[in-house]
């Protein structure tokens, strides 16, 4: 159902919860199979009201949050229609409330766009597969992370056609420099411009 008993001051947090319901979702989307869908949408709302975040530090909040803003997004898109209107808001709010644990703040002022903490998960991956998802509902949204993206993280990637970041991270800021082409993509960027060969 999404609902996860926890006790008073303690975390109730566990990837493989909210990956369940992301797989519902999913098979939603792509085949269409309504009582998987309408598990998501129940559960996902359950999900949001159960979960607590308690006794993770700032460093490990930053990780856990962001994964929770990009999953929930997906689910929001893929599950747009079984939503109802009340719903996505809460999901929406959801999201607004966990992207104040990130590194950028909210609303996402904060740090450098294009190297270090800024840049990786937080832009590049779960705030713009929010502003991708709510960009019909809340083009505020959708219009500040894409301001970002399209002032400072696009002119500095499309300059160069490497990857910024150096080797130190290699492969954990390598995974979310390839979502952020691919999200770009989905929406229309040119990416093979954009990123290079």
């Amino acid at each position: 159902t999404g609902h996860i008993a926890c006790a008073p001051g303690y975390s109730n947090y566990y990837a493989s919860y909210i990956g369940v319901i992301e797989s519902l979702a999913l098979e939603y989307a792509l085949k269409g199979d309504q009582a998987a869908g309408q598990k998501a949408v129940s559960s996902t709302m359950n999900y949001i009201d159960s979960i607590s975040y308690a006794g993770y530090s700032k460093d490990d909040l930053v990780a856990v949050a962001g994964h929770d803003i990009g999953v929930l997004s997906r689910i929001y898109d893929w599950c747009y229609d079984l939503f109802t209107s009340d719903q996505r808001s809460q999901i929406i709010l959801k999201c607004e409330s966990l992207a104040y644990q990130l590194s950028l703040g909210w609303p996402p002022s904060g740090l450098n766009a294009v190297t270090g903490f800024g840049a990786e998960g937080s832009l590049q991956n779960y705030l713009l597969t929010f502003a991708i998802a709510v960009a019909d509902e809340r083009t505020d949204i959708y219009n500040y992370i894409m301001g970002r993206m399209e002032s400072e993280y696009i002119p500095a990637i499309s300059t160069t056609g490497a990857g910024l970041q150096g080797t130190r991270y290699g492969t954990y800021r390598g995974q979310h420099v390839l979502t952020a082409e691919l999200l770009m993509n989905t929406i229309g960027y040119d990416t093979d411009t954009l990123f290079g060969d």
